[in-house]
């Protein structure tokens, strides 16, 4: 058990350690039901969360009302593939989910305090605080898919940004943003936080793979490659 736990943190530098250790949550069976359970949870209690919002919105416009929920939807995906395909891997599907998990997560981390008035009462507090930590964790979660991650061909990485500012749009020109308790107005601030958050979580996924990723095994790039072509 000892050398299992070890193997957790194996590496030559805290960085590597800390690497193995995130990658661990998606490779190591115990650990990656856990985080799969965790993240059908929170896809669950989301779509409890909007379901209102569902009811009364446009069906063309259905695929934006959530947020939160679809990093952790991603995720279960991503976990599916890696599982059930032989530890097959999408960079696409991967840039999608690092940038809503980040995004997302600390765009709640933000929200809560910023409307604390409604989120923070006797009778919320309990909850928000709940969710105000899960968030803190599903912003943490995209650290799992670090290691071994790569940029998508490059129409595909522009088709991911573009799917989330356009998720970012409809959000503050279509008025499917998340609602706040009490109905309370959006802060002139909010939709550029949110566009900011957009692009600041993309950039980070570009530079983490063009520039401060630890290089891949040749061995292993050209069957990554293999596996999924022009992705």
């Amino acid at each position: 058990m000892a050398a299992g736990l070890g193997a957790l943190v194996a590496g030559g530098t805290p960085g590597e350690r800390l690497l193995n250790f995130l990658a661990a949550f998606r490779e190591r069976k115990a650990l990656a039901l856990a985080v799969t359970a965790t993240n059908i949870g929170g896809v669950a209690y989301g779509v409890f969360y909007y379901w209102d919002h569902f009811l009364d919105t446009a069906w063309y416009l259905l695929p934006f009302v959530p947020d939160s929920p679809v990093g952790p939807f991603l995720m279960v995906l991503v976990y599916g593939l890696w599982w059930m395909r032989g530890r097959r891997r999408s960079p696409l599907l991967e840039l999608l989910a690092f940038c809503f998990l980040v995004k997302f997560g600390v765009w709640t981390v933000i929200m809560f305090p910023l409307y604390s008035q409604y989120f923070f009462t006797p009778e919320a507090a309990a909850l928000s605080t709940t969710l105000f930590c899960l968030h803190i964790g599903e912003a943490l979660e995209a650290g799992i898919l670090l290691k071994g991650m790569r940029m998508p061909a490059l129409p595909l990485s522009a088709f991911a940004l573009g799917w989330i500012l356009l998720g970012d749009f409809s959000d503050y020109v279509l008025a499917t943003h998340p609602r706040v308790p009490g109905g309370a107005p959006v802060f002139a601030i909010v939709p550029f936080i949110t566009v900011a958050l957009t692009l600041i979580s993309f950039l980070v996924a570009v530079g983490w793979c063009r520039h401060l990723a630890p290089p891949a095994p040749a061995g292993a790039a050209r069957m990554a490659h293999e596996e999924d072509p022009g992705g």
